[in-house]
């Protein structure tokens, strides 16, 4: 199965189709997800002087052909910028699950968390949609049997040119070392310079 190549290996060709035999193109770019997999859009207004946050379903994808008009449809996540009072995020979760700590699947699990610079979000981001949909990132949980990937976020921070990007996990459990390596693994493949300490582990309700 084409799914079970490493997700770094993947990146690097599967928006680049003409690198492919005409054959394998055609069965990779119509073969279904496992899961199925949502984008979100998640608006926080801090302009009551309270944080409110609303969410609104973008749509939902099952095929690699699905993943890659969204990718190519929506914004670029560079673009995606902070304003005073207001932000967007954008949320990719498996299912339903909703991009919310009161989601059933969130309320006892957390988030690997870090940042990358501004010129290489687009690259990341791209990275973990490919590895999140293959099950790739979920494979890397392993052997924490319980724990499972609800989806990632991603967000501008105030600091310029910087976005925060959040991988949420089923448990809060302490994560296994390896996979904040995978992460980097990713996060690197795209130019990045991340280190395993960069990675925050925080459960969500501790927030």
């Amino acid at each position: 199965m084409f799914l079970k190549v490493k997700s770094v290996s993947l990146t690097k060709y599967v928006f680049n189709f003409s690198m492919w035999p005409i054959k394998r193109y055609i069965y990779f770019y119509c073969m279904n997800f496992t899961d199925k997999w949502t984008f979100w859009l998640v608006i926080l207004d801090f302009d009551s002087g309270t944080a409110k946050y609303t969410i609104e379903e973008i749509g939902k994808v099952n095929t690699i052909k699905n993943l890659y008009q969204y990718y190519h449809r929506l914004p670029q996540i560079s673009e995606i910028k902070r304003n005073t009072g207001k932000y967007a995020s954008i949320g990719f979760f498996k299912g339903a699950i909703k991009p919310a700590w009161e989601d059933s699947a969130n309320k006892n699990g957390a988030s690997h968390q870090f940042r990358v610079k501004e010129d290489i979000v687009n690259g990341v981001w791209r990275n973990l949609l490919l590895s999140a949909s293959s099950n790739e990132l979920n494979s890397k949980l392993q052997p924490q049997q319980n724990n499972k990937i609800c989806g990632l976020m991603v967000s501008p921070k105030k600091e310029r040119g910087e976005y925060a990007i959040e991988i949420w996990v089923s448990s809060d459990e302490p994560p296994n070392p390896s996979f904040a390596e995978y992460i980097c693994e990713l996060v690197n493949s795209a130019d990045g310079q991340l280190k395993p300490t960069d990675v925050r582990f925080q459960p969500h309700k501790n927030h």
